[in-house]
């Protein structure tokens, strides 16, 4: 192996002296392309914030993503000690081809040399062992500044709303470059993790929360607003996995210093009263959520509003939590109440709207009117069967978490 790894490094230098002469920009290109994945690289895309944008623009609309999700340290003496590698990258992203043009040209002369696959569809694939030998002739501060221009260009290419199931494919493509490139305290960390738990992948969504809260507690402080907001995640997704208990207790922890941070009617601090309701509730202590949701409600009404979606989601619980306490009657009132609600407020075809329908034919059919129950089914399962497709189910369900859980 290490007589091939020479080998390979003898003929990377013989390549890379022929390249400084006639294409610096590919020498550049093959750096960045270095910092990612072995996976297929889309060179296309992580280069196109390039085009038509000076690299300090590209690197300002980077810092304001950083800021956005509390990123920066609060102290102005670790603000620039953390501004500093961007703007160290200024000069780096300067030697990068950003037009299409110069692009190809630098594709094809790594091509040349054999360094890159050939390209197909905008994507490129890098030997690791070509990756390993291009950062290992740069000294360590070099290789880093490459590293963090790799994760600007990354960063910058990343859906704006990780939630949004459109995004969803792009999110998939750069994957496993984001988990080269990007560290556990960045935005788009958090923005990736946030996709994994939404489109169901709850496990690795845990996992990189884990890695995320403890990141930025020791970057920013166990208590600081964005650890805070990054533990509520990693309580979530472990609820979502099936320990109802862990996610109760996180939550549990949580509220008290959110109520200091923010204030007990601020909705972020609603939102994890929501949960800790909840999952006490999947605990099987269904008193015990009934009588949490029935205290949340009015604050929610008087915080929020009587129709705001988080304020419908908490009567949802409640009825929900009523009829598994018995209360069937009542269950299947409440929810009479919340459908035309919903439908007006949300849309008739809207997931909550439907959960709620699902939730009224359920208890319709235990307060003792099968019938009632049936015909309710009978009219939502196509409404179910053209909006969700082959996801339609007959069974009752909940809501979409409150928005607050994803401000």
């Amino acid at each position: 192996m290490g007589g091939h790894r020479e080998r390979v490094t003898t003929t990377w230098q013989l390549s890379f002296s022929n390249l400084e002469r006639t294409s610096p920009e590919a020498i550049a290109l093959l750096r960045v392309l270095a910092c990612c994945s072995h996976e297929p690289i889309p060179y296309q895309l992580l280069l196109s914030p390039l085009e038509g944008r000076a690299p300090r623009e590209v690197l300002a609309a980077d810092l304001r993503r950083q800021r956005a999700y509390g990123r920066l340290p609060s102290t102005p003496l670790r603000r620039v000690r953390e501004v500093r590698p961007w703007l160290s990258a200024v000069m780096v992203l300067q030697e990068l081809p950003c037009d299409p043009l110069a692009v190809n040209a630098a594709v094809s002369a790594l091509r040349g040399h054999s360094l890159i696959s050939h390209p197909a569809d905008g994507l490129v694939s890098v030997h690791r062992l070509v990756q390993a030998v291009t950062l290992d002739q740069l000294p360590p501060p070099e290789q880093q500044r490459w590293r963090d221009v790799a994760a600007v260009l990354l960063e910058s290419v990343l859906p704006a709303d990780p939630l949004d199931a459109a995004a969803w494919p792009r999110y998939a493509e750069l994957l496993p470059h984001i988990l080269t490139v990007l560290t556990p305290a960045s935005a788009g960390m958090d923005k990736t993790a946030r996709y994994l738990g939404a489109s169901g992948d709850y496990r690795t969504a845990r996992a990189l929360y884990e890695e995320i809260c403890a990141a930025l507690a020791a970057r920013l402080g166990p208590e600081h607003p964005s650890t805070l907001t990054a533990r509520h995640e990693l309580a979530r997704w472990t609820g979502e996995l099936g320990d109802a208990a862990s996610a109760r207790d996180m939550y549990a922890e949580l509220l008290p210093l959110r109520v200091l941070e923010l204030g007990a009617t601020h909705p972020d601090t609603l939102a994890i009263r929501h949960e800790l309701a909840r999952w006490t509730g999947e605990l099987g202590d269904a008193a015990s959520a009934r009588w949490q949701y029935a205290k949340l409600l009015p604050i929610g009404e008087r915080v929020q509003g009587a129709e705001h979606p988080d304020t419908l989601t908490i009567r949802h619980e409640l009825a929900r939590w009523t009829g598994e306490l018995g209360d069937a009657a009542s269950a299947r009132d409440m929810y009479a109440e919340l459908v035309p609600i919903r439908e007006r407020v949300q849309s008739a075809e809207h997931p909550d709207t439907l959960a709620a329908r699902a939730n009224l034919a359920l208890w319709t059919g235990e307060a003792g009117d099968p019938v009632g129950a049936r015909d309710r089914y009978a009219a939502l399962l196509p409404v179910r069967e053209r909006v969700q497709g082959g996801r339609a189910s007959g069974h009752a369900d909940h809501p979409a978490r409150a928005g607050a859980l994803d401000g």
